[in-house]
């Protein structure tokens, strides 16, 4: 099962609190002292289960929740250009969401997409993965489509890939501030004169600066792995 806010104002993203209770007592989230925004695991037994959200504020949201069949560890959705333009398909390991995060982008993305799985979070240093994908026909965008930004950090070209029979400009960016470590990879393209940009955005904690044996290095191979996996189903009219 996966469950995660979606507020109507991306500010108030961070400001909700989840409480996920088995009927038998068993508590999901929030476990081990980590707040719980958002959850996804297997559900450790067949009862039903009580889930509690507490704002911060008072303020409009939904609450997409997923339950995958018996022996499906998986289940997609289908995410459809409100201009016809292209489709994207995506797992339960991510959910729809507003991004908080600082402008990392040329312009702001149509499509958030937060990773929401939680064996990846807890107890690792991961503190926030996101995938976001943005359009632009503003011509000084277009004419720049694919050329890097400095936005949260230097910024360059590492390869040109294919994706679908599209060709892609790949960049790298990032920075670090206050034990904080900010990734971001960039997949850009000119396609039928639109400008369109896939950001992968990655926050984590400065291993060093946690006591000994109190987390775990996420796994970056496997995080990028399931972004790669939302990227090859991005598919252009």
């Amino acid at each position: 099962m996966s469950v995660s806010i979606l507020p109507e104002k991306s500010e108030l993203q961070a400001t909700f609190q989840l409480e996920i209770k088995g009927q038998d007592g068993v508590v999901l989230c929030p476990l081990n002292d980590y707040s719980c925004t958002f959850w996804r695991g297997t559900l450790p037994a067949t009862q039903e289960y009580f889930i509690t959200i507490t704002p911060q504020v008072p303020a409009a949201f939904s609450i997409p929740i997923a339950i995958n069949p018996p022996g499906s560890a998986n289940q997609y959705f289908d995410y459809a250009d409100p201009q016809g333009k292209f489709t994207l398909s995506y797992s339960d390991e991510f959910a729809p969401a507003q991004f908080i995060g600082a402008e990392v982008y040329k312009f702001p993305p149509q499509l958030v997409l937060q990773y929401i799985d939680t064996q990846q979070y807890v107890p690792t240093n991961l503190s926030e993965a996101y995938f976001l994908l943005g359009s632009s026909d503003d011509p000084q965008q277009v004419s720049t489509c694919t050329q890097p930004i400095s936005f949260g950090g230097p910024e360059e070209i590492v390869d040109e890939v294919t994706i679908n029979t599209v060709n892609f400009t790949k960049s790298q960016g990032g920075g670090v501030a206050a034990g904080n470590i900010y990734e971001q990879i960039y997949y850009r393209t000119l396609y039928n004169g639109t400008c369109y940009e896939i950001t992968y955005f990655i926050h984590y904690g400065n291993i060093g600066a946690y006591a000994p044996d109190t987390v775990k290095e996420f796994d970056r191979t496997t995080l990028l792995q399931k972004f790669d996996q939302t990227l090859s189903t991005l598919i252009f009219k």
